[in-house]
């Protein structure tokens, strides 16, 4: 926070009782004057000390502030921020060279060279700016955009001079900047603005009441997964593929990888089958910096083949901003009632700083109401500036990561534990969003995880390192793991929603017990009886429907075979009704797909003498043979 105009209207509303209506103008380099109409009854002493009171808080030290109660107060003479990603990022502001920086990279997206001249002693609040494009150039919609954008989001009073970096300087503040800066091409330009101004729109739309929908999300119907891992090392996206119908992984900038082996090293995947699971929406990426910051072959493939689906960062900062404001009631109450701010800042301002020092809990409450109303007045510009990374302030578990942080010192020790409290918490936030499972290595303590996901309802999945690792092996040891030799359309035929449902539940029955982890013996003892009854059924030569139940049947003249016969059985079996005529085909479609097929392998099991779940495999791996 630095105290721009938007950020100080926003705080006085919200913390200054008995305020009807104020004006900001900025009159001159460090001087800013503050008309402010009382409530009626509103003592106007008082008013201006509250107001005062909120500045120590959003106000710059070097910057003069004139406050003056009125009836009348003058028309505004600010100039308004030409563009909506201009407005949304004065709402949450800094100084901070570096990030003021960043700032002006993603506010001006045809920025390609930036120099901050070194403010003098006796000027702190000057900023002269040199700037220009990639290929050196100095158009002046440049100088206009980039002076607009440091208005918005520098602190009202400073004082800005944007001039053209001249050809023959070769100063480049964006050279080792410190932070993702993307490459400057015209048509990644493009993408960025659109996306800045899209994300202005949606979150717009969701602050009414009436978010949009995001197609790759919210309009598929299936099981998803969410994962992260790839960030630090890779995802396995084999485990994943027989057991989910979805997978949404965070893509890596890179890492130091080749660019040849980048799919194979984070995936296990060919670069041709990751693309065709991405076109039939299978795997979905997540280009959470944005594809300028990727390497150029992987983003421009995106970018130039409009039948890949993917996520930009933007996208992901849309689903935690509807999240988080559709899941918070406390930011809608404050935002709705300004009373319940009032109070709430009066209550944390009032607890004094020998109290804070006194008593842990005081300081938590005040620190945490900060939070709060921090959080409600300027949610646009919060989410603007971290997007999905300030989930955690949104969170459920927003106190308890904020009393775990104060509790755990300032140690380096410390620093860890709230890397990985604030990873948990934003990582559960974003599966939520998604409506998917999680897998996640960026939380190196799981223990922790598994105690923040208590704090979520309904609770999220976890699918953690080791029990992953272990779903690999059992997968391999079922014989129906991915491989490359299958071509991706027909392995994808194979596992379509019916199956990856049905395997979850093959994989929960090896994996846990009444709920709880198995032994090791165990687990080997159910791979063996499951496949022990694969191999059964494959030497009674099993067929998909009327030999593998009737055939039986018939060698104990019992029933006739045939279609009809198998019905029937299956009606007795199942006490369900089931239409009289069907050809094999329209049976075999219309069974699949529902409760039925389970039920019916049930059926074949116990009159095979196999486990259910053998019956299931044994159809699998058929399909995959065949498909070899």
């Amino acid at each position: 926070m630095s105290g721009s105009v938007a950020e100080i209207r926003r705080s006085l509303l919200a913390r200054v009782r008995g305020l009807d209506a104020l004006e900001i103008q900025v009159s001159g380099p460090f001087l800013v004057k503050i008309y402010a109409r009382a409530s009626s009854g509103q003592d106007d002493e008082e008013l201006e000390e509250r107001i005062r009171s909120v500045l120590h808080y959003v106000g710059q030290l070097a910057v003069r502030y004139e406050v003056s109660i009125a009836q009348d107060l003058p028309g505004a003479i600010e100039e308004e921020p030409p563009y909506a990603r201009f407005r949304l990022a004065s709402l949450n502001t800094t100084q901070v060279d570096w990030e003021l920086k960043e700032t002006l990279v993603r506010l001006v997206p045809s920025l390609g060279r930036l120099v901050f001249e070194k403010r003098p002693p006796d000027q702190p609040l000057a900023l002269r700016v040199f700037v220009a494009c990639e290929d050196g150039s100095t158009p002046e919609l440049l100088i206009r955009d980039v002076r607009a954008a440091l208005l918005a989001v520098g602190f009202a009073g400073l004082s800005v001079d944007v001039r053209p970096l001249p050809p023959d300087d070769s100063r480049n503040d964006l050279n080792n900047a410190g932070f993702f800066v993307p490459r400057r091409e015209p048509r990644i330009n493009n993408l960025l603005e659109q996306e800045e101004e899209l994300f202005a729109r949606r979150l717009k739309q969701v602050m009414s009441g009436a978010p949009p929908p995001l197609p790759l999300v919210d309009n598929f119907k299936g099981t998803k997964v969410l994962c992260t891992t790839s960030l630090g090392k890779a995802t396995p996206i084999s485990c994943f593929l027989p057991v989910y119908d979805r997978i949404y992984t965070v893509m890596s900038p890179g890492g130091g990888y080749p660019e040849g082996d980048y799919y194979l090293n984070r995936f296990g995947l060919k670069e041709s089958d990751f693309l065709a699971y991405c076109r039939r929406g299978k795997i979905i990426p997540i280009f959470k910096f944005g594809l300028g910051v990727y390497p150029e072959a992987i983003s421009r493939t995106f970018i130039e083949d409009p039948s890949l689906g993917f996520l930009g960062g933007r996208d992901l900062d849309y689903l935690a901003a509807r999240y988080a404001w559709q899941g918070t009631p406390y930011l809608r109450m404050l935002r709705e009632d300004r009373s319940l701010s009032h109070v709430l800042f009066e209550l944390a301002d009032s607890i004094s700083e020998t109290a804070r020092a006194q008593d842990v809990n005081a300081s938590l409450l005040r620190d945490a109401s900060l939070v709060m109303i921090r959080g409600a007045e300027a949610f646009e510009g919060v989410m603007w500036r971290i997007g999905h990374l300030a989930l955690p302030q949104f969170s459920p578990a927003m106190l308890l990561t904020h009393c775990l942080t104060r509790l755990s010192g300032e140690n380096g020790r410390a620093a860890f534990a709230f890397i990985d409290m604030h990873s948990a918490a934003m990582h559960l936030c974003m599966a939520q969003a998604f409506g998917a499972s999680l897998h996640t290595g960026l939380v190196v303590n799981e223990s922790l995880l598994d105690f923040y996901a208590d704090s979520f309802l309904p609770e999220t999945k976890l699918m953690k390192k080791e029990q992953v690792s272990r779903m690999g092996e059992i997968l391999k040891a079922l014989e129906i793991a991915y491989s490359e030799k299958i071509p991706v359309d027909e392995y994808l035929d194979v596992f379509d929603q019916a199956e990856t449902r049905r395997m979850r539940a093959i994989i929960a029955d090896v994996l846990e017990s009444k709920g709880e982890p198995v032994r090791d013996d165990e687990i080997r003892e159910s791979v063996r009886a499951f496949n022990e009854g694969v191999r059964k059924l494959a030497r009674n030569a099993i067929e998909i429907a009327d030999v593998d139940v009737v055939g039986d049947l018939v060698k104990g003249g019992q029933i006739a075979s045939g279609n009809a016969a198998l019905i029937d059985v299956i009606s007795k079996a199942t006490s369900l009704k089931v239409l009289r005529r069907v050809s094999e085909m329209m049976f075999e479609r219309v069974v699949e797909d529902t409760a039925l097929a389970d039920k019916l392998d049930k059926v074949r099991g116990a009159i095979n003498g196999v486990p259910a779940q053998s019956v299931r495999l044994y159809r699998i791996n058929n399909k995959i043979k065949r498909r070899t």
